[in-house]
This record gives structure tokens, sequence and C-alpha cells, in this order.
């Protein structure tokens, strides 16, 4: 799928949305599952910072998600 953005257009994105997309996600998004970020041994799997969208990237990402991570 394409779209055309045109000068002056806004491109905006929902957080909450966005960690719901079961193309991305999987069918089982809505389910707590945090084993879903550990490896085989049950170490944390370090993912890309812009995979996880409720957290944002860059200089301005969220101060408490290695919190999340580990809570």
């Amino acid at each position: 799928m394409a779209f055309q953005v045109k000068k002056g257009d806004e491109v905006t994105y929902l957080a909450y949305a966005m960690g719901r997309v079961t193309n991305i996600r999987g069918e089982n998004v809505e389910e707590f599952r945090p084993e879903r970020w550990l490896d085989g041994g049950g170490h944390f799997r370090s993912e890309s910072r812009f995979k996880f969208i409720a957290f944002h990237a860059g200089p301005q990402i969220c101060l408490g998600k290695e919190f999340a991570y580990r809570q």
C-alpha cells in the first residue's frame, strides 16, 4: 500500500494502535506475554530501538523504558 504525501500534509501515528498491529506483532498482541522479549535462555533479547513505538527513540526516548522491560 502506498500513499502520496504532499507538501503541507501532516503525517502522524497513534502509538497505542501501532503496538497492536497483528501483522507486525502477531495474533496475540492483547495478551500479556513478557517472554516475547526473552531469548531461549531467559535473557532479555535486544531489539531495534524503533520497534516499540510507545517508548519512541533517539534523544527523546522514554526514560522509563528499561524499567518497563525489567518489570
